[in-house]
């Protein structure tokens, strides 16, 4: 399969903390999940109790240039919401001391 993020298949560490940062609600209930597949735009986690698969999206190219912010810039937060019926995402960046 082509579109397999393999750089977060070998680290499942790394994906559950960009679903932490997708999601932080999801930090609440974390202890019921283990992660099993990672593709180029999704992430899926099964939960431990029912089997039901979490499937929480995300975008490849933002996280590309997230990571090419500069160095004094770290990721905080984020929010999803409206502006004139158009749907937006905020981005939060904390700017820290050199």
């Amino acid at each position: 399969m082509s579109n397999i993020n393999s750089q977060l298949m070998e680290n499942p560490d790394r994906a559950f903390e960009l679903a932490f940062f997708i999601n932080p609600k999801f930090k609440d209930v974390v202890d019921h999940y283990q992660f099993v597949w990672a593709t180029s735009n999704e992430l899926q986690f099964k939960n431990i109790y029912n089997r039901q698969t979490l499937h929480v999206p995300y975008d490849s190219d933002l996280l590309k240039w997230i990571a090419q912010a500069p160095k004094n810039l770290s990721l905080s937060g984020s929010k999803v919401s409206f502006w004139n019926g158009e749907k937006q995402l905020k981005l939060f960046f904390k700017l820290q001391e050199e």
